[in-house]
């Protein structure tokens, strides 16, 4: 019998979130985005979404960029924003009666010029 996986909350009373705040969340990204190699020379700062489900047990998965900029396709800045999330550390999940429910969430990534380092 196949596995059925819950259909993620949109609209919940505890939403999912980083377990240390938003200001770690922040700092956490920045530590480990590195400009894509494509976009080198690009001098503007670009801000892109990862959407994904944070499961019941704080995982992320199911992730994909949102609205990428049109001057941005291409040179590889969906593929690592998605890699930077898939590497922090699990969420505290999002509650609904308060139980951990699987939750849709979205993960703000920035490039700024401090994290301008090739990506390896």
């Amino acid at each position: 019998m196949p596995l059925r996986r819950a259909v993620p909350y949109e609209n919940i009373a505890q939403k999912p979130a980083f377990p240390v705040g938003e200001a770690a969340l922040r700092a956490a990204i920045q530590h480990r985005v590195r400009y894509p190699r494509a976009a080198q020379g690009q001098e503007a700062p670009v801000d892109l979404a990862v959407e994904c489900i944070v499961e019941p047990n704080g995982p992320l998965t199911v992730l994909h960029t949102s609205e990428v900029p049109t001057a941005c396709e291409g040179l590889g800045y969906e593929q690592e924003a998605v890699r930077v999330v898939r590497t922090l550390p699990p969420f505290v999940p999002g509650r609904r009666a308060g139980q951990p429910v699987a939750a849709t969430d979205t993960v703000p990534v920035a490039f700024r010029q401090a994290a301008r380092h090739h990506k390896q």
